[in-house]
């Protein structure tokens, strides 16, 4: 994704979010309760 862009990511999926080159800054906004759970125990 170019600069100044962004994702939408929905409930329940798997997400991945990372750069490939470079440095990347992350802003990961949401409304809980939430957890997370690594994509190998999927």
């Amino acid at each position: 994704m170019p600069a100044g862009t962004y994702v939408v990511h929905y409930g329940k999926g798997i997400h991945y979010d990372g750069a490939k080159q470079g440095d990347a800054i992350l802003l990961i906004h949401g409304m809980g309760p939430a957890t997370s759970t690594p994509a190998e125990q999927k």
